[in-house]
């Protein structure tokens, strides 16, 4: 659980500049100040920039402020050599180096489900395809063997034309062939008939 001595946040004011500067490492364990200024550049209670806590003024009670554990959401664990406001833009820094990193996973997570669903209906259509291409196949080869059919019966009745116009012309032409001895017979015997 955190606590308020390991935080970043915790500040001193400056005494003639008014910045909030951090809280050295000293006085967060004891309570007390550098010897080397003695307190002197740093006015009133340290402060909790975080705005989560109010620091009391006896130093007992600062020190069981410090040590207590508390479960805070503004915490930033603290680095030596960094401000409060440093403490607070490497945290915004990694909070939105965070956010992007989740934004980036959410994107790459949405991408490859769009993937997905472009394959899976790219198959869908592929088999869609593929199943008209089949269906026009059989439909294909029906028709061919119905035109097939058709075709053998207009061959059969052609040659029932034929054979008939075949006898047809034999009779015709045995008609005519007859037709044309009974004339020159008759004609023969006309033209040897006695008168």
């Amino acid at each position: 659980m955190p606590k308020c001595k390991d935080c970043g946040l915790l500040a001193h004011r400056h005494r003639e500049t008014r910045e909030l500067r951090e809280v050295e490492q000293l006085f967060r364990d004891e309570r007390q100040f550098s010897p080397v200024d003695a307190g002197e550049r740093y006015a009133g209670n340290p402060l909790c920039v975080g705005m989560v806590e109010t620091f009391a003024s006896n130093v007992d009670d600062q020190r069981n402020q410090f040590e207590q554990e508390r479960s805070c959401s503004r915490f930033i664990q603290y680095q030596m050599g960094f401000s409060p406001k440093e403490h607070m833009e490497m945290n915004f820094l990694e909070r939105q180096e965070e956010r992007h990193r989740r934004w980036d996973e959410e994107d790459r997570k949405w991408r490859q489900e769009q993937a997905a669903k472009n394959e899976s209906w790219l198959d869908r259509q592929a088999r869609i395809d593929q199943e008209w291409r089949e269906r026009q196949a059989a439909d294909e080869r029906q028709w061919r063997r119905k035109e097939a059919r058709r075709e053998r019966k207009w061959r059969k009745e052609d040659l029932k034309l034929a054979k008939a116009n075949t006898r047809s012309n034999w009779a015709a032409g045995l008609i005519g062939f007859f037709g044309a001895l009974a004339t020159a017979a008759f004609a023969y015997l006309l033209s040897n008939w006695p008168s």
